[in-house]
This record gives C-alpha cells, sequence and structure tokens, in this order.
C-alpha cells in the first residue's frame, strides 16, 4: 500500500532500482523472533519496509526526508548498516 508507493518515489527520484526487500510484513509471531523487532513493530501492522537500493542508506534517508518534508508521507525513517527502514505510521520520527 502506502509504504510501498513511498519505496517506489524514493526509487525513482534517486533513478535507481530497489535491489532487495528485506522485511515487509510480519507476523507477531514471526516479528518475535526478529533481533531487535519491537512487539508493537510497524511490520506487523503492514505499514513498514526494510529495503536496499542502488544507492548508499545515507542517500535513500536524505531522498525519503525530503519527500516527507514535502507532504508526500508521513511516518518513520529509520538507517541502518546497510539498508532503510521506511512506514508510514502517520506520525514523522527518524533514527
Amino acid at each position: 500500500g502506502p509504504t510501498l508507493q513511498v519505496i517506489d518515489r524514493v526509487s525513482r527520484e534517486l533513478n535507481v532500482p530497489v535491489t532487495e526487500v528485506l522485511s515487509v510484513y510480519r507476523n507477531p509471531l514471526y516479528n518475535s523472533r526478529c533481533s531487535g523487532a519491537r512487539s508493537n513493530s510497524w511490520h506487523t501492522r503492514n505499514y513498514a519496509v526494510d529495503v536496499k537500493m542502488g544507492a548508499k542508506p545515507s542517500t535513500v534517508v536524505g531522498m525519503a526526508c525530503r519527500l516527507r518534508d514535502r507532504g508526500q508521507f508521513r511516518g518513520g525513517i529509520g538507517r541502518y548498516g546497510d539498508f532503510t527502514h521506511i512506514d508510514t505510521r502517520g506520525t514523522n520520527i527518524d533514527w
């Protein structure tokens, strides 16, 4: 849904492909077994995507922040070592 549309938009704006989708929906049992995942993860509500693109995570985060600042979506943006988390939770948060 909306989160995948944001991922597509970031990809288009950067003119890079999505190279790997690491995590989208997680059922609560699976989520509880994911290292570092919170029990109330937005992945369990199908609002979050962990993704790799053909650009550094810092570049992906920067574009996602610009789109969010322009009102394209409201949600969370997290930068990890080699991937980016983007969600459409409805409130803005960064990590």
